[in-house]
Parts: C-alpha cells; structure tokens; sequence
C-alpha cells in the first residue's frame, strides 16, 4: 500500500509538471505571434507592466500550527509562470497530559513542495496542487513509573527519538490582497513513515504519549497567513 500511495504521488507531479511545460509553450507561442503584430509595441509594454506586477516572493505563517504550540514559517518563491516552490519550516515544543504523565515534544520539521497553479497570472495565487515530502525529528519526554534498585516505586525521565518521513498531496487556494497580503488556505492526504529509538535507559514500551505502528496515514491542513513581495 505504501509502495503504490509513493508511485500515485509521483505519477501526479509528472503530470503535473507535463502539464505545465504544456502551458508555458502555449503561452510563449502566443507572445510570439503577438510580436509579430502592428501591436507588438503595445503588447510589451502591457506586458511589462503585468510582469512587474507578479510577486515571486511569500512569506507566511501557519496559524493552525500556533494550537499545537508549533512554530510553523513558510517561504515561498515563483519558479515559471504557474509553478512555485514552497518551503515550510517547523519547530514543536509542545507538552501534553497523557494517562496522568505530562508528556513534552520538542523538534524540528521540513516540508518542500512543489506547487501548481491552475489560471491566473502565473504568480503565487489562486487554486493550487501541491505535491510534497516532509521530515520531523522530534524527541519525546516523559516521566514514567518505575522501581529502584530496592524495589521501591519512583519515576524517572526517560526519552525518546520519533523520526517521521513521508509525503503527500494538498489542494488548495491563496489569495494576495492588495497584491501584497497572501491568505492561503490548504489540505491533503499524507502517509508516514515512523520510526522510534529509545534513549539512554529507556524503553519504548515505556511511553504512553507516542505509540503506534511504522507506518500513518494522515492529513495535513493549514490556514497560513503572510506578505507577498
């Protein structure tokens, strides 16, 4: 299942990226053509002024993430007219309680995706398709019950390492306001890959705030907010 969810994600950016190829052509033919016209002159110029008016940069936050006491900063850059490349940052220093314990979770994440814009003005707005990976090594701490040498009851921190790997697809839609403020809303399908390393003393079976198998389904979902420029 996991082999075939990969090759499904790889067959979408293929085409994805056939498909835009397939429209920069089309619209450089058309700008040819154009030139060729008593009206080229004309044309550049508005052209231009378009062209100037596309902002290739955005930066922006996540604020879903703030819930679940994430740092989440994206950046986000035009590479060909309907095609981005958007870069998310993240770093979790969360705690929650689980089965009594307090649990804590602080780390780091990355996502690189690949984003497709259909319509617009080949700059970083309207619907988008966005193809992406994503790693997060994060470490789990917890107080867990145990005994000492003399058999008596005591807790100790024990810690844990939780890498994840996996990718996935978002649909999505952002708006720039003004040309300058972007709203982006977005969601998808996502499957991880998990894995947990006990440190020091500890045991896995230990934990009660992080368990589970190797591999996850998920979704991924943000409303990110930020200035375009």
């Amino acid at each position: 299942m996991k082999k075939n969810y990969i090759l499904s994600v790889v067959f979408i950016v293929i085409a994805l990226v056939g498909v835009n190829k397939a429209n920069a052509q089309s619209y450089t033919n058309k700008s040819l053509v154009s030139l060729s016209s008593p009206r080229s002159l004309s044309f550049m110029k508005g052209y231009k002024m378009k062209h100037d008016d596309i902002r290739k940069n955005v930066i922006k936050v996540n604020l879903l993430s703030m819930f679940a006491a994430t740092a989440s900063l994206a950046y986000e850059r035009v590479l060909t007219k309907g095609m981005t490349f958007n870069l998310g940052l993240t770093y979790t220093g969360a705690s929650v309680s689980s089965g009594g314990d307090k649990v804590k979770y602080s780390g780091y994440g990355i996502t690189p995706e690949l984003r497709f814009y259909v319509g617009g003005d080949g700059g970083a707005k309207g619907f988008h398709v966005g193809p992406f990976a994503r790693y997060r090594s994060i470490t789990v701490s917890e107080n867990v019950a145990t005994v000492d040498q003399y058999g008596n009851p005591t807790t100790e921190n024990a810690k844990e390492k939780w890498n994840q790997v996996g990718g996935g697809v978002v649909l999505g839609y952002q708006w720039l306001f003004g040309n300058r403020i972007a709203f982006d809303l977005f969601g998808g399908p996502a499957f991880y890959s998990n894995t947990f390393t006990a440190q020091g003393n500890a045991n896995t079976a230990q934990f009660s705030g992080v368990k589970g198998g190797s591999g996850s389904f998920s979704f991924r979902t943000g409303i990110a907010f930020g200035v375009a420029f």
